[in-house]
């Protein structure tokens, strides 16, 4: 081992977790920067995230397995410095199609997070310390929500290489950090593993006794997704926001989303209600809400002040179905089986992930406020709550 290894891991895969994801979010208020530069239609934006998630849908089990033979830091390692690539095949690109190819280097090497996860996993020691450290996750994920979009916002008043360099600039930093300071942590390689097959998640769908979790976590994902993941596109076109703006945005929704999950999930959902009536609640109330920004983005002349607070309205209600939804399922699981479900989450959500991007950017390039999707998705998923409602 390097000496500047560290003995525990820990600290050096929180801040790998956290530049990593830093670079990720930088991306997120700049999606109008692409139109701009190369100019391409909203779809074709959505065909450039598409892109990136449809190879990282794809790569991230064959990067699990390959950390399992070969080590998960030498392929993280790996895996950060064609990131770094990526980003700069970006920052660099000259026409669209450079663009793809960047992000194509980028998806096929997006395991990033997922061996992260399994370095988290090797070094816990029960259950109870692996659910901390994944609480820790979370926590860092909401605080680079806040952090990257500023990050993004600010930097693109530079041009528009900038934002995709620093990016690659901290995943050459992150190499050097797993390079010098992160053991490591999987050292019985030679052991037998059992392996989840991403693809197992659709035979889960319809026969395992938690597919009326996935389900609910498919439906509201898919509508939810379309607004969230499309949010540059939908500011620009609905409000005439620009990237900076955008980031202030989406700096204070990360941060009052950070509030909802980390203080009042605890201190007022879980204390005041049942899994099954907080996710009544939010699915009515985002039934509603989602419903009526659709319409009032339809108007001539929408505010973004009685935007924000619709949307601080629907964080509060919505935010807390997520882990709510996967804690029941990973309750009502198969006890022998219950590593398996976070699995099933994870492919769902990698799986939507290809589709939001593209319903996003065609609804906006129709000028269709994708809220609609999140309302529609949000009505359909309360029917299936009511009309299953024996079974959750």
């Amino acid at each position: 081992m390097n000496k500047l290894q560290s003995s525990n891991p820990k600290r050096a895969i929180f801040l790998t977790i956290a530049l990593d994801l830093i670079g990720l979010t930088i991306i997120f208020p700049i999606l109008p920067s692409f139109i701009d530069r190369f100019g391409i239609s909203h779809m074709m934006v959505g065909v450039i995230g598409a892109t990136y998630a449809f190879f990282s849908f794809v790569s991230a089990p064959y990067l699990g397995r390959l950390s399992d033979k070969f080590g998960r830091r030498n392929i993280l390692l790996a895996s950060v410095v064609w990131s770094a690539l990526g980003w700069i095949v970006t920052a660099f690109a000259p026409n669209v199609w450079w663009v793809l190819v960047g992000r194509i280097i980028d998806g096929v090497t997006a395991g990033n997070i997922t061996i992260a996860q399994a370095i988290l996993s090797d070094i816990s020691k029960d259950s109870k310390e692996r659910a901390k450290y994944y609480g820790i996750f979370g926590m860092m994920f909401g605080m680079a929500m806040i952090v990257g979009p500023l990050l993004g916002g600010f930097l693109i008043r530079f041009g528009f290489p900038v934002p995709f360099l620093v990016s690659g600039i901290f995943s050459i930093l992150n190499a050097l950090l797993i390079y010098f300071t992160l053991p490591e942590t999987h050292t019985n390689r030679s052991e037998s593993q059992e392996k989840m097959d991403k693809f197992a998640v659709f035979n889960a769908l319809f026969h395992d006794k938690i597919a009326m979790y996935l389900w609910l976590f498919f439906i509201i994902g898919l509508g939810a997704g379309v607004y969230r993941h499309s949010f540059g596109l939908y500011m620009d076109a609905f409000y005439h926001m620009d990237e900076t703006h955008i980031g202030y945005i989406l700096a204070f929704v990360g941060v009052f989303m950070a509030f909802c999950q980390g203080y009042l999930l605890n201190n007022f959902w879980l204390k005041k209600f049942t899994p099954r009536q907080i996710l009544a609640t939010s699915l009515t109330a985002s039934s509603i809400l989602f419903t009526l920004v659709a319409f009032y983005d339809q108007t001539p002349s929408p505010q973004v002040y009685v935007w924000l607070v619709a949307e601080i309205c629907m964080v509060f209600f919505t935010i807390v179905m997520w882990p709510v939804m996967q804690s029941e399922g990973m309750q009502h699981a198969n006890p022998n089986k219950r590593w398996e479900v976070t699995g099933y989450f994870s492919s769902l959500g990698s799986l939507t992930a290809i589709i939001w991007p593209l319903v996003g950017a065609w609804l906006i390039g129709q000028h269709i406020s994708p809220l609609w999707s999140a309302a529609l998705a949000s009505i359909l998923s309360l029917g299936w709550f009511i009309f299953y409602r024996d079974r959750f």
